[in-house]
Parts: structure tokens; sequence; C-alpha cells
């Protein structure tokens, strides 16, 4: 039994994660926030860039 399967992703699906994660973040961000996409968390710029 390959124990690695259960850790195979569909591009798609991890797209659709992508973007459900960045949707939730940016509900959490105060109204003041700088929305620029060269501010804040590197992680999330290349997820910005990514998608």
């Amino acid at each position: 039994m390959n124990s690695n399967k259960k850790y195979e992703y569909h591009h798609s699906q991890i797209q659709n994660l992508n973007a459900t994660v960045l949707s939730e973040a940016t509900k959490t961000f105060p109204p003041s926030f700088p929305r620029r996409r060269e501010s804040g968390n590197p992680m999330l710029q290349e997820l910005i860039r990514n998608n």
C-alpha cells in the first residue's frame, strides 16, 4: 500500500485551497490595512502572485 497516496493533491484542489485561505485572511484584516501587493507577509505575496 502506498502511504504517500493521501498526500497527493490535484493542482485545482490546491488553487481552491489557496483562494479560500486568501479570502479568509482578507476578511480578518482591519479596514485600514494597506492591501498593496508589495506589503505584508512574503508568503502571502507569493500566494497572491500565484493566483
